[in-house]
């Protein structure tokens, strides 16, 4: 956020440049939530067992994305006083609450998603410098845990075997990682094109993989050359050992036999092409 600061943090709210920005985050943030909803109720209709969970986890990913999005694109770099970012960070995370209050009651998932609500008003950055803001869903609490309790930690790394990516279509994926399970669609994760907003050609060698099974080996990727296999691979390490903080190779190369995935990665059971 360049040009010239306005004295007062009052009228810096009333900027275009400020205004604009909010005005695009809201935007992209209920597209996002469109997405997901969209996703869940083509691949689960009503009454299915996995329903339910699956919009509560919608539910607690918007949240967790205004939070982020919010703090790291408007509220952090602008001029405003901690204790006014604060309160227009606890504001941005109530009205996304309130958009998905009526979509999490009727899931049943109202109190969970409240539970991570409530943490993330309590997880504001710079309020805590010792301790690292988790911006994810794997961080809210219990129902009916006491607001000041810690989200319980992994006491162990994550591996990859407990890494689960399965495609609902070409555009989102619900990704399983220990504890943690949201649905993504490929621009939320990084994976779309700058200037035309499509999926990368990493992207769509993730999703080869998953109709793949987990393995491609030179007659399974005859589709396309094999160094260009070779190349979006190394783009899918880079990515995934970024996503999920394993150090340790997700694709090694076997062989005899080619690529195959240490992770779990499929196509759901309702995929639709």
């Amino acid at each position: 956020m360049g040009g010239t600061m306005p004295r007062g943090e009052g009228s810096y709210e009333l900027t275009s440049e400020f205004r604009n920005t909010k005005r695009d985050l809201d935007r992209d943030l209920h597209n996002y939530l469109k997405q997901d909803l969209d996703s869940i109720n083509r691949d689960f209709p009503r009454g299915h067992s996995q329903q339910a969970v699956t919009i509560e986890d919608a539910c607690c990913s918007h949240l967790a994305r205004t939070a982020k999005k919010y703090w790291e694109e408007l509220l952090e770099p602008a001029p405003l006083s901690p204790q006014r970012r604060s309160q227009l960070f606890r504001r941005a995370i109530d009205e996304a609450f309130r958009e998905i209050g009526a979509c999490a009651r009727k899931s049943g998932g109202h109190e969970a998603v409240k539970s991570y609500r409530d943490h993330l008003m309590q997880s504001i950055p710079g309020s805590q410098a010792d301790i690292p803001v988790d911006w994810s869903p794997q961080a809210k609490l219990a129902p009916g845990a006491h607001q000041s309790e810690p989200a319980a930690a992994k006491v162990h790394p994550l591996t990859w075997k407990e890494v689960e990516i399965s495609f609902f279509n070409e555009h989102s994926v619900q990704i399983t990682a220990g504890e943690k399970k949201g649905i993504h669609g490929f621009g939320e994760l990084g994976m779309s094109q700058k200037r035309s907003g499509k999926s990368t050609r990493a992207w769509q060698m993730l999703h080869f993989l998953a109709l793949s099974k987990g393995t491609l080996s030179h007659p399974a990727a005859r589709e396309v050359q094999w160094k260009t296999v070779e190349k979006r691979m190394q783009e899918l390490r880079k990515w995934l050992r970024k996503r999920f903080d394993i150090s340790s190779d997700p694709l090694p190369y076997v062989k005899g036999s080619g690529y195959s995935a240490e992770f779990r990665i499929n196509c759901a059971a309702s995929y639709q092409k």
